[in-house]
């Protein structure tokens, strides 16, 4: 049986962030009505969530945050410490994805092997950004994959690129490379 990303307090990532979200509403002094209006997102979507009945997408969990006005990094690690390009990149899940794979030398089928579906083609659509939105329990599970906190693959790390063999090093430049370039159409 495999397991799915632990965090701190040993829970699945998707359990805890549903802790962290009601502690984090409590805290507020929001009813699930109130969170529910300043985040634009259902009162039952918001008790499905903190019941962890469903994970939710990246794209919930952001507006969720932005709704608390707390950042996701803050709502994921379970620290009060935000790490500022947290918020930003990940939306850019998928850029990260990519380089962690690269910097450890691994297939797109290796890191399949690592999930719990362990579909190399899934992997690749992540890659491309052809996924419309990622579930929490995804984050977690490419998290446990690479055997970093959910945080780690939202945060750009620059000194990535000096980790990795020379090979993987000329990937990964010439996969940002080839985002710059202007499509013809």
């Amino acid at each position: 049986m495999r397991l799915i990303l632990s965090t701190r307090d040993g829970l699945p990532l998707s359990d805890f962030f549903s802790r962290q979200l009601r502690g984090y509403r409590q805290n507020a002094g929001l009813s699930q009505e109130a969170l529910a209006a300043r985040s634009g997102l259902s009162t039952v979507t918001i008790s499905r969530i903190e019941c962890g009945k469903t994970s939710p997408y990246l794209s919930t969990a952001l507006e969720l945050a932005a709704g608390l006005g707390v950042s996701i990094s803050q709502l994921l690690s379970g620290s009060a410490y935000s790490h500022p390009a947290a918020d930003y990149s990940i939306q850019n899940f998928h850029h990260c994805v990519r380089r962690y794979r690269l910097v450890r030398d691994w297939s797109q089928r290796e890191l399949a092997a690592r999930l719990v579906d362990g579909d190399p083609n899934q992997v690749s659509a992540v890659e491309r950004n052809e996924a419309s939105d990622v579930y929490l329990s995804t984050l977690g599970e490419y998290a446990d994959a690479f055997g970093v906190e959910p945080t780690d693959l939202s945060v750009r790390h620059e000194p990535i690129e000096q980790a990795a063999s020379p090979s993987v090093q000329q990937g990964i430049g010439d996969d940002m490379e080839s985002r710059q370039k202007p499509r013809k159409i």
